[in-house]
């Protein structure tokens, strides 16, 4: 399945020319799966007519992530956020079947679609206006990919080997 140009077990070095590795400082404070793996911002990825901020990591030269998060430029109010959520919940669902797990979590939900090479994540979650001090909201809307290549036979994909926020 594409997002947009990328595609997991995608050969780095066809898109590497328009990428930058991610700061130092931000990947220490990043969750690692892998010792060697490294990851890039990407140009911007359209998936469900929508512009998403997009991060990759790779390992062993290959992409065996990629995630995608609503841009801080596109405010997603809890209306928009749930008609860009049921958009990209059907567009996943209808090319990956149905969902392997859904769960609750707080007014909305994650859903995950585990399949043979790699797992996809929707996530949806209010982050808090902290400069106007107020309960105005932003919507955020997340989609990880992780690829299964890169896990040997005695390391299954979990649900925990997805970044949560992208950096």
């Amino acid at each position: 399945m594409n997002f947009g140009k990328y595609f997991i077990g995608q050969d780095f070095s066809e898109i590497v020319k328009s990428k930058t590795k991610i700061p130092a400082t931000l990947r220490a404070a990043s969750k690692r799966t892998f010792r060697d793996e490294i990851f890039y911002n990407a140009n911007d990825t359209i998936f469900c007519n929508t512009a998403w901020k997009t991060v990759i990591g790779v390992i062993q030269g290959k992409v065996y992530k990629i995630s995608l998060q609503t841009p801080e430029t596109l405010l997603i109010s809890p209306l928009t956020g749930n008609l860009l959520w049921h958009k990209v919940f059907r567009q996943l669902n209808d090319e990956l079947l149905n969902f392997t797990n859904q769960q609750r979590v707080g007014n909305y939900y994650l859903t995950k679609w585990i399949t043979a090479w790699g797992n996809v994540v929707l996530n949806r979650a209010s982050l808090f206006n902290e400069i106007e001090a107020s309960a105005l909201q932003r919507e955020i809307i997340n989609i990880t990919v992780t690829g299964r290549f890169a896990f040997n036979d005695e390391k299954k994909i979990t649900s925990d080997l997805y970044m949560d926020v992208l950096l």
